[in-house]
């Protein structure tokens, strides 16, 4: 990568000095043909006011000229030279770079015109400046070359240590969390570049893994430890039918208990795997515009029966036309889960209000309240745990997985869910994301 960087600004620098240098080249030769214009023109006027004769006393009297200064010939139709000593090709270019008699080391730049009469006029000037010029632009631009490579391999090696050790970094945190460290993080500078932004995507999909494994090593405990009972119960039961069942009936009675027990354990695992559906996320592609007044009224009157039957009261207050995003069937279930478990654990006699509201920056909140026993406040975190029971609620029906469920589709949504004290009962305020 550091010869990459080297080679990329030596290449820049190169173009760099062949734009320079054809520049400052073509600057020089404009001004030296300038001057052999500005020389030819005034020769030309003498001739013509003067008369030839005038221009070639005058050029035979700059003979030898002064440093830096124009150099002049005159020559016939036949190529004799009347006056000046350069020798130039007069069947040749009209500019022409030519060598200077008396100094061959430095070289002219002519152009051949022609007098009024018909002789040839050849103006020359030194060009050696430009020369120099080059010259003096390619030993700068020598050193320059030198410089630029040695600070550019400079910079590349520190781009490139600077970039393995954050690679390294990031390999380091993601081998340790393999092992086994799942508090294992990659350091975050705060400098908001693409290694930052990058190692932030990381860590948060670290962290996810951390909470599923944690949470699948729960689901292990938990099953192991509230499946056991129902297994016991039915292992029992069989054990039992099968040393003391005399007859057809005793024997059917207990099959009958084992295939309850069954569907039991078989809805507790089929609620665990549609927790475990929900947290995977893939139901999310599922999402679309739900009418939540609708579907609030919908769970009311699917469970206004039930709550009746109960000795129970339900009162409904919903804004109309209230809408968010998310999947129609899951928000179903996570509102009956709420209102199911407001009627069974706020017993006979109790009122269950539901109220839907649409507040400021289209925030949608939900509140489901009962005037029951609640829930005591260091539990309130807990009964959203899988297979976690109020000690009161170990007698009553249920696996424990209701609430879970709940939660569970309220991260697929983005929705905050909180549990209160209503005074008397509990109730379970519902924040649904902005919409719209």
């Amino acid at each position: 990568m550091a010869l990459v960087v080297a080679g990329f600004f030596a290449v820049l620098t190169a173009v760099l000095f062949a734009v320079v240098f054809l520049l400052l080249a073509d600057y020089a030769n404009s001004q030296t043909r300038n001057v052999v214009q500005i020389e030819t023109d005034r020769l030309l006027q003498i001739a013509t006011t003067g008369g030839v004769d005038a221009a070639l006393q005058f050029v035979r009297g700059r003979s030898v000229p002064e440093e830096r200064d124009a150099s002049y010939l005159i020559a016939d139709a036949d190529g004799k030279t009347l006056a000046g000593k350069l020798r130039f090709d007069l069947n040749g270019p009209e500019w022409q770079t030519i060598q200077q008699p008396w100094d061959v080391q430095e070289t002219l730049l002519a152009k051949r015109t022609y007098l009024p009469d018909g002789k040839a006029l050849v103006v020359a000037f030194p060009s050696g400046e430009e020369n120099e010029l080059k010259q003096a632009i390619m030993t700068s631009f020598l050193w320059a070359a030198v410089l630029t490579a040695a600070l550019s391999l400079a910079g590349g090696l520190m781009l490139s240590r600077s970039f393995l050790r954050r690679v390294q970094m990031v390999t380091r945190a993601t081998t340790l969390f393999s092992e086994g460290n799942l508090q294992e993080r990659v350091p975050v500078r705060r400098t908001d570049d693409e290694f930052d932004k990058l190692a932030g995507s990381i860590n948060q999909m670290l962290s996810q893994t951390q909470i599923l494994m944690e949470s699948m090593s729960q689901v292990s405990s938990d099953i192991a430890h509230d499946l056991r009972t129902p297994l016991s119960r039915l292992r029992q039961g069989l054990d039992t039918a099968k040393r003391k069942s005399t007859d057809v009936t005793s024997l059917k009675a207990a099959i009958d208990c084992a295939i309850c027990e069954t569907d039991d354990i078989l809805a507790t695992f089929a609620a665990l795997l549609r927790i475990a559906e929900i947290d995977g996320g893939t139901r999310r592609a599922e999402f679309r515009q739900v009418n939540l007044s609708r579907l609030f009224e919908t769970i009311s009157d699917a469970y206004a029966a039930v709550a009746e039957d109960g000795g129970q009261r339900m009162i409904l207050t919903a804004d109309a036309d209230v809408y968010v995003e998310g999947d129609w069937d899951l928000l179903a279930q996570m509102l009956a889960n709420l209102v199911e478990n407001a009627l069974r654990h706020s017993g006979s006699g109790a009122v269950v209000h539901m109220k839907l509201t649409s507040a400021l920056r289209n925030e949608v909140v939900l509140r489901i309240s009962d005037n029951g026993p609640g829930i005591p406040e260091i539990d309130r975190e807990a009964v959203f745990r899988r297979f976690y029971r109020l000690d009161r609620s170990r007698t009553s029906g249920g696996h424990g997985l209701g609430l879970a469920l709940v939660a569970a589709i309220a991260r697929l949504h983005g929705i905050s869910i909180e549990l209160s004290d209503n005074r008397p009962g509990l109730a379970v305020t519902v924040r649904f994301p902005p919409y719209g």
